[in-house]
């Protein structure tokens, strides 16, 4: 039996994750690092995937978060916030959904499905 995890985390979980302080998650938070929802002036949140994936960047050395040209089609512009918003491209959060490594929710269902149609459209695109 699979541990449910939170979708989303508070700094303070966060920060106890990453053995980190609270300002240090803010701070990752503000240099765009680690995709965080505000939720209101005192709930910040940050998605489970998302924190994973930073996790994942920093086994890797690959601590960077690549840089996305401004000129973009309103595709990319989804797929580079579908990005922002998980950590992961939609390839990669398909593969996790594939593999059944992904918490059964509301939010991963919806967010599976944008994933899959980011796909569908990048395939079309291609075909054309």
């Amino acid at each position: 039996m699979r541990v449910q995890q939170a979708v989303y985390l508070n700094v303070s979980e966060v920060a106890a994750e990453l053995d980190i302080s609270s300002d240090g998650v803010y701070k990752l938070i503000k240099r765009g690092k680690l995709p965080a929802v505000r939720r209101s002036e005192r709930g910040t949140r940050v998605p489970r995937v998302a924190l994973d994936a930073y996790k994942r960047r920093l086994q890797h050395g690959e601590i960077a978060v690549p840089i996305v040209p401004e000129t973009r089609s309103e595709g990319e512009d989804l797929r580079a916030g579908f990005v922002r918003e998980t950590g992961l491209h939609p390839r990669e959060w398909t593969r996790l959904w594939k593999a059944d490594e992904l918490q059964d929710s509301a939010e991963n269902m919806r967010l599976t499905l944008r994933a899959l149609s980011l796909l569908v459209a990048e395939r079309d695109k291609t075909a054309a």
